[in-house]
């Protein structure tokens, strides 16, 4: 159970669920998300696609008819295999998914994975670039 705070300050009592599973396909308002074909026959190539953001936005990609190119780290296999899965089944196999375990701080991977998507797809027309290198750099302090 968790307080929240009404505009008039008084205490209300609601219950927090949370899924276990993200629901990619339903709008805030609790309606199925309606496709538009907005993408359709364009390629993507989604860095970190593997989850989070990334992971939204391949799906979304998908759902509006484009393939997808996922870029993630090996050790991330199981995520990007369930999201290559779950756009297979929601996309009914309309929209194809190629996974590249690459890490692309290292240009020749970043390289890798544009020809990757090249050859199997003809061509890029979005680059979403989510990928995140963490660093000891902190604000305010020059090394």
């Amino acid at each position: 159970m968790i307080r929240f705070c009404a505009p008039c300050c008084a205490p209300i009592e609601r219950t927090v669920t949370r899924a276990d599973k993200p629901i990619d396909d339903i709008l805030a308002d609790g309606t199925p998300y309606k496709p538009a074909g907005k993408f359709e026959g364009r390629v993507w190539l989604i860095t970190g696609g593997d989850s989070g953001i990334g992971r939204a936005t391949a799906i979304l990609a998908a759902l509006e008819g484009a393939n997808v190119s996922i870029v993630y780290l090996s050790k991330e296999q199981k995520d990007a295999e369930e999201t290559r899965d779950y756009i297979t089944q929601k996309t009914q196999g309309r929209s194809k998914v190629l996974l590249l375990p690459l890490d692309v701080k290292v240009e020749a991977n970043a390289i890798k994975a544009v020809e990757e998507t090249v050859a199997n797809f003809g061509r890029i027309d979005v680059l979403f670039n989510k990928s995140v290198a963490s660093s000891p750099f902190r604000w305010g302090h020059s090394s």
